[in-house]
């Protein structure tokens, strides 16, 4: 099994890059593990802070981030994904992040995903907690 793994934030907020996505790595029949967040909460997380509303100000202007614009995009997405036939499961963010027992058994009955250990002291070693905005 390839375990190899892509983050992709952007994957959903723009259906034209699930597009292109599906036609260059639909044959490489990837699997997706999608984070669903409140789409107000996305855009004021982009807004939290003063570094954080420079760095993504490109992307307001591409990616027209308000909240309606952001849900339609993620269900054009979506619906493009289902299309593809791609499995994919989806997790609630951020409170995956708290359960690691529950996040630990969706990923392995999910996929077979029989490196990822039982024990959460490598999920724990690279969750920053403090990094989770608004």
């Amino acid at each position: 099994m390839d375990c190899e793994v892509a983050k992709f934030a952007y994957l959903m907020m723009d259906p034209k890059l699930m597009q292109i996505w599906l036609e260059h790595r639909g044959a490489q029949r990837d699997k997706f593990v999608i984070l669903v967040r409140e789409a107000e909460r996305v855009v004021q997380s982009k807004r939290s802070t003063p570094e954080r509303a420079r760095i993504f100000a490109t992307d307001s202007r591409r990616l027209k981030l308000d909240a309606a614009q952001l849900k339609q995009n993620w269900f054009d997405s979506y619906m493009l994904l289902l299309n593809s036939g791609l499995d994919h499961i989806i997790l609630k963010f951020p409170n995956f992040t708290d359960d690691y027992s529950h996040l630990w058994y969706v990923l392995n009955v999910w996929g077979g995903l029989d490196k990822v250990p039982v024990d959460p002291s490598l999920w724990l070693s690279v969750l920053d907690k403090d990094k989770i905005t608004c």
